[in-house]
């Protein structure tokens, strides 16, 4: 580990560990929350993402809603311990960046709508968001205390309104008919 991840680390736990955690949130005391319902039968996660090469000194935080029960593929469900973003059902996991909605987005989708088109999208869209972190914990601990107001702003309304194991079975069903469909289409295809 580098002594850059170290600090990271350390802010995590300093800036968002402790709030989290009374929020009901598991930590693997590295980078990863998760918050089990086992009434609902969902895993709320969220996750710091380290960048690689070009976002060298960059971290992102992915958020997702995991429901065991409705896995997907020939593999089985991801444990509790292990679940993070990518094993979601699609539109159940996004960055946090992605569901900050800044005043410049607000006034242009009054003014054209929401961000439904390609061109609007484009335009006033939401858009992935990484912040810097470095050795120097002073820089980096501000850094995490931005995205730890964002998440426990925008992010936990985000999650609170993916959580819905009534969608998440729908979801799962659509994206099962579409596989199903696209085996189908395979075979007719191989036939011929």
């Amino acid at each position: 580990m580098t002594k850059r991840s170290s600090v990271l680390e350390l802010a995590i736990r300093k800036q968002l560990a402790g709030r989290l955690i009374d929020q009901g949130y598991q930590y693997d005391g590295k980078k990863t929350f998760r918050r089990i319902d086992p009434s609902r039968g969902t895993i709320r996660i969220v996750e710091f993402q380290v960048g690689a090469r070009s976002l060298a000194g960059r971290f992102t935080v992915n958020l997702g809603v995991y429901a065991p029960q409705f896995a997907l593929g020939p593999e089985p469900a991801a444990s509790v311990e292990v679940a993070t973003p990518t094993y979601c059902l699609p539109g159940f996991s996004e960055r946090l960046g992605c569901v900050i909605e800044g005043a410049w987005m607000r006034f242009f989708s009054k003014l054209f709508g929401p961000p439904d088109g390609w061109w609007k999208h484009i335009l006033y869209g939401p858009r992935d968001r990484w912040w810097r972190y470095s050795e120097n914990a002073e820089t980096t601990t501000r850094q995490v205390a931005i995205t730890a107001q964002l998440i426990l702003g925008p992010g936990m309304q985000w999650l609170d309104r993916k959580d819905d194991p009534v969608t998440m079975e729908r979801t799962h069903q659509e994206v099962q008919a579409r596989q199903r469909a696209n085996r189908l289409a395979r075979k007719t295809h191989d036939l011929r």
